[in-house]
């Protein structure tokens, strides 16, 4: 006989009938080849899957599994570099996380990766390679003060999301995401030192003109410890201006905004707005991820002071549009919140399952301004 033909009699049938067990039955299953033919193996042939990751503290990062390990040989570099030192590995009780400590404090905000394998008990490995930022041991206490979810091409004033900054530290690990955008979307905010009382601009455009440079000059990240050097439209004097690398629309007529604090994985805020007739199927369908996610942190209140994310609850953004661009959403009370920061009349805020944190706000303490609070800059 041969070799084709013994392919076609012994080989082929052997392998059809595996590939028939596999399409047919539910149960996980392998096979290997010995001298007495083809056998089949059941059991469970699949790694544990992770379920998250969390920077715990200067020098320690926590990995989440589904289900329990039994091993990890890991370590964290710098993105960019190329190893890194390994990390020595504390299991908990049921050996479905597991706390690694790092050689030296990371820097806030700094990008790095986690890298390396995790194996089960059944000896099941699993490659990883996860990108995180650097612990944050003193995150500023942020809020939203204003938001503009319109914009003029023709007058280069675009959207943007203002923060104000209710006591000292740091804004590394914060995050900005919208539902209408998705997560895919969110804006990290890099590392900047802020003090009570001052304020952050998120500009969600930067816009290039038809010779492939920017659209206007001077739209500059004031991360170098200078409030003064972005001078495009919308900066200000009186904030820190970021700008995020985009030229598509970010905000929707009507969504869901959120500032995450990823430094302890909750919401730091949220605001919730709407316009009567536009996207009321949006909210009910593509929104619910978020939506789920601010009614269970509580910072979003209704009318009756519950915590609530629904779009009944959202407050009216009525009249924003691009031929009157000046318009934005406005918080009323940032300056009372201030005050009682200062004071130690409010204490840090929290968060959990059906508490609602120290600081929260609800459509009543926003408003629509006929005049942005933005002031043009001009180069000196």
């Amino acid at each position: 006989m041969n070799v084709l033909s013994f392919l076609r009699s012994r080989v082929l049938p052997a392998a059809l009938l595996v590939a028939a067990v596999l399409l047919a039955t539910s149960i996980p299953v392998a096979c290997r080849a010995g001298s007495a033919g083809i056998s089949l193996l059941q059991g469970d042939f699949s790694p544990p899957r992770i379920t998250g990751l969390q920077v715990t503290g200067s020098r320690t990062v926590r990995l989440s599994f589904d289900r329990r390990a039994a091993d990890a040989a890991c370590s964290v570099r710098q993105d960019g570099e190329a190893a890194g030192e390994a990390c020595p590995v504390e299991w908990d009780e049921a050996h479905a996380a597991a706390t690694f400590s790092l050689p030296c404090d990371m820097e806030p905000g700094r990008a790095y990766v986690l890298g390396g394998i995790v194996s089960d008990v059944q000896g099941n490995t699993l490659t990883l390679s996860i990108p995180f930022s650097g612990y944050n041991a003193r995150p500023a206490r942020l809020v939203l003060a204003e938001v503009r979810n319109a914009y003029s091409s023709k007058k280069q004033q675009y959207e943007f999301v203002k923060l104000c900054c209710l006591s000292a530290g740091n804004t590394a690990g914060f995050e900005l995401v919208a539902a209408g955008d998705g997560e895919q979307c969110a804006y990290r905010l890099p590392p900047l030192e802020v003090r009570a009382g001052e304020f952050v601009t998120v500009h969600l455009r930067k816009m290039k003109g038809k010779d492939g440079g920017y659209a206007q000059q001077g739209m500059l990240d004031e991360v170098n410890g200078r409030i003064d050097e972005s001078f495009a439209a919308d900066s200000s004097a009186t904030a820190w201006d970021l700008w995020v690398e985009n030229e598509k629309s970010r905000l929707a007529p009507s969504d869901i905004l959120v500032l995450r604090n990823r430094n302890d994985g909750s919401v730091a805020d949220a605001l919730l707005y709407t316009m009567p007739d536009k996207a009321p199927e949006a909210w009910e369908n593509s929104y619910a991820a978020l939506e789920q996610e601010v009614a269970r942190s509580g910072v979003w209140t209704d009318a009756d002071g519950q915590a609530s994310a629904s779009r009944q609850s959202a407050c009216l953004a009525e009249g924003i549009t691009s031929s009157a661009v000046t318009r934005s959403l406005l918080r009323r009370n940032c300056t009372e919140l201030l005050r009682a920061f200062r004071t130690g009349a409010v204490p840090e805020a929290g968060t959990g399952e059906g508490t609602a944190p120290a600081v929260c706000s609800s459509a009543a303490d926003w408003t629509v301004a006929v005049k942005s609070t933005r002031s043009t800059k001009k180069r000196q």
